[in-house]
């Protein structure tokens, strides 16, 4: 796709998925003018709060690898359930290291502001509630958006300058 050749593997109903159009369009949306930027005060070990996590049982049911300058990206997808809710939830690794996951629960919406309140309350931020889409970044290299885009999702990156190497390289 683009130029750029992808492998992927899976098992069951294979969903094809572009990881570097993910970022980027990660990138597009925290860039809006609406998005409300704060501050990330403490790591954000808040998520396992608002999204259920693959356990060490569970088997990614896609996994789309590709290359660039000598540098492998490996994204895994999994499929969960959150009570009634199914949850989709990309890895994102560099070499074998995680630095980001992008979450997306069905739920039309219905739990992002319990999820931004409650990140909010960890980060000590000022949450304006009638916005849907919220930045949090830290000192260090690690941001959070938590959005509505049909769905609650939240796109979590341990460091921020690995999303522009696989957009822009």
């Amino acid at each position: 796709m683009n130029g750029t050749e992808f492998r992927y593997m899976y098992s069951g109903k294979p969903v094809f998925f572009d990881p570097l159009l993910m970022l980027r369009e990660f990138n597009n949306r925290v860039s809006e003018e609406s998005v409300q930027h704060l501050d990330l005060k403490t790591s954000i070990d808040v998520l396992n709060v608002s999204f259920v996590q693959p356990g060490e049982s569970d088997l990614p049911s896609v996994i789309c690898i590709c290359t660039k300058n000598g540098r492998e990206l490996k994204v895994s997808r999994f499929t969960l359930k959150d009570g009634i809710h199914p949850v989709s939830i990309y890895l994102f690794e560099e070499n074998g290291v995680s630095f980001g996951s992008f979450r997306r629960k069905y739920d039309y919406g219905s739990k992002l502001h319990e999820a931004g309140k409650k990140l909010a309350e960890v980060n000590q931020s000022e949450l304006d509630i009638s916005n849907e889409k919220w930045l949090w970044k830290g000192i260090s290299k690690e941001c959070l958006f938590l959005e509505k885009f049909g769905h609650t999702q939240i796109w979590h990156f341990i460091d921020s300058e690995q999303v522009d190497f696989w957009m822009y390289s």
